[in-house]
């Protein structure tokens, strides 16, 4: 059988706590801004809180690296909440085995490392345009295989390729057990009875031709994990950071004020992707959305970074009744010596 459709690659970074996007936009003479297309009854409400820039990119590399496949677009996606996503488009045909072979190829190529060292360029490129620069790169990469067309019903092609399809999603050219493969296919969902999109943590094999919308919400969990990871890794820093200060530091100068404003700062960092899409209920792109979720194991970071939150709130409360504590022995102190000092002086003007 022949595969003839799109191999997206999906690079998503954390930057900054936030980017001015009319200076970026001006920076990048962008004047485009993407939303949902609104396929498979996409409800109005459903769109971005500020819709993202989208510009087209001539990458300094080549990375026609696909047997069969063209290089067809280079898309760069810059977010508000402080995020951005180098999305790279492949065109071409081949026999559908091959996409195990092509999938495995793509995995130990180089091009996440040329990726990531373009990344590193924009970064210094777009630096005017970020509100507090995060210094480390945290990235989130995934594949996408679309085609609009099989030979077959999508369940049933699904059932006699399940094998080759769970080769392609794990990116793996020998035999898996058929635990794995079972486990790769695990997530299968469609809309029609003519489309199909299965879900694993590496890559996503979507057969419908309506897939943007699809595209798009795997493209934001994306960003949405490298985030969650880039906050959870400002707070073990910070934790580190606030712990050897608290050994240093005065008695009567505990960091209070410091760790309270940047536990502010994460949260509404946080609050900031939270609003920038909400994705509730059962329509299809929610239930995308929560499968990719599952896959990625958003939870188990959102509750890393709560348990850190959770770590630095406890810190901060010590201190600060620690701070007040120590602010009143002092002042019972004070209040101690003046008694004394009113008493000798009588004492004295008795004498």
């Amino acid at each position: 059988m022949e595969f003839r459709g799109k191999i997206f690659s999906i690079y998503s970074f954390y930057v900054a706590e936030e980017i001015d996007l009319a200076l970026a936009q001006n920076l990048l003479k962008a004047s485009k801004r993407v939303d949902f297309a609104r396929s498979k009854s996409t409800p109005k409400r459903l769109r971005y809180e500020t819709p993202p820039i989208v510009v087209n990119l001539e990458l300094p590399f080549d990375f026609d690296i696909i047997d069969d496949f063209y290089p067809s677009n280079v898309r760069l996606k810059i977010f508000d909440f402080g995020a951005i996503s180098i999305s790279l488009l492949w065109n071409g045909k081949t026999d559908f085995t091959n996409l195990k072979y092509i999938s495995s190829d793509l995995f130990d190529s180089d091009l996440e490392d040329r990726v990531c060292n373009y990344a590193i360029e924009l970064k210094r490129y777009l630096n005017e345009t970020f509100k507090k620069p995060f210094e480390e790169l945290i990235y989130e990469d995934y594949i996408v295989f679309q085609t609009d067309e099989v030979d077959t019903e999508p369940t049933s092609f699904l059932r006699k390729n399940k094998e080759t399809i769970a080769h392609i999603l794990r990116m793996e050219k020998e035999n898996l057990s058929q635990m794995e493969i079972d486990e790769a296919t695990q997530i299968v969902l469609s809309y029609y009875d003519s489309d199909m999109t299965i879900i694993d943590y590496n890559a996503s094999f979507i057969i419908d031709p309506d897939y943007k919308d699809i595209l798009e919400i795997i493209e934001f969990s994306q960003v949405e994990l490298a985030q969650i990871r880039a906050l959870d890794r400002i707070l073990d820093k910070s934790l580190d950071y606030f712990e050897s200060i608290i050994e240093k530091r005065p008695i009567f100068l505990p960091p209070i004020k410091q760790i309270s404003l940047f536990f502010l700062n994460v949260s509404l960092n946080r609050e900031r992707l939270d609003n920038a899409l909400k994705l509730i209920g059962d329509l299809y792109l929610a239930r995308v959305y929560r499968s990719l979720g599952l896959k990625l194991h958003v939870s188990d970071w959102e509750n890393s970074l709560e348990r850190n939150l959770k770590t630095l709130s406890e810190i901060y409360q010590l201190l600060r009744e620690d701070f007040f504590q120590k602010i009143a022995n002092f002042l019972e102190i004070t209040i101690v010596i003046l008694i004394l000092i009113e008493i000798i002086l009588g004492v004295l003007r008795i004498l």
